[in-house]
C-alpha cells in the first residue's frame, strides 16, 4: 500500500513539474506565428507582442474579420493575452465631402460621448480621447452612417 501511495505521489510530482517547466513561446516567435496566420487577411492587422501580450492595431474589412482575431491568437498559444485595438474599416465607397451639414451631423453625434474631441482636417473627422470598446463601436457606427472618413488613430482604450 505504501508503494502505491509513493508511486501516485511521484507521478503527480512528475506531471506537475513537467507542466510548470513547459517552455513558453517567445514574444518574437509568437509575433511571427500570428503574422503568418494573418497573412491572408486584407488588410492584415499590425502585430506587436511584449511580455506575452499581443497588441493588434489596424482596420478589419468587416465585423466577422474583427471577431476572428481573438480565435487566431488563441490558436497560436493559449498563454497569450490579447489587446485588440482593431476597428472595422469604413467602406471605400465613403466619399462624402465635409460640408457644414456633415460636420454638424458628426459633431451632434459625438456630443453625448464624453472624453472625445472631434476636429476636421484633410477631409476627415479626426477623433481623439479615451473610449471603451463599446463606445468605439458606437463611434464607428455613427461615422459609417454619416458616410464620413475618419482618423481614429488617436482614440485610446479607456482603462
Amino acid at each position: 500500500m505504501k508503494k502505491m501511495i509513493y508511486f501516485v505521489l511521484a507521478s503527480a510530482l512528475v506531471i506537475t513539474v513537467g507542466q510548470s517547466c513547459k517552455k513558453k513561446m517567445s514574444d518574437d516567435d509568437a509575433k511571427k506565428a500570428i503574422e503568418a496566420k494573418f497573412a491572408t487577411m486584407t488588410p492584415p492587422p499590425a502585430v506587436a507582442v511584449k511580455d506575452g501580450t499581443v497588441t493588434l492595431t489596424g482596420n478589419c474589412k468587416d465585423a466577422t474579420a474583427l471577431a476572428s482575431l481573438a480565435g487566431i491568437v488563441t490558436e497560436v498559444s493559449k498563454d497569450l493575452k490579447l489587446d485588440n485595438k482593431c476597428v472595422v474599416a469604413l467602406p471605400q465607397s465613403v466619399t462624402t465631402t465635409l460640408d457644414a451639414a456633415t460636420m454638424k451631423a458628426v459633431t451632434d453625434g459625438m456630443k453625448d460621448i464624453k472624453g472625445v474631441t472631434t476636429t476636421f482636417a484633410n477631409g476627415k473627422a479626426v477623433l481623439a480621447g479615451a473610449v471603451t470598446k463599446e463606445t468605439r463601436m458606437k463611434i464607428m457606427q455613427m461615422l459609417t452612417a454619416a458616410k464620413v472618413q475618419a482618423d481614429v488613430t488617436k482614440l485610446m482604450d479607456a482603462k
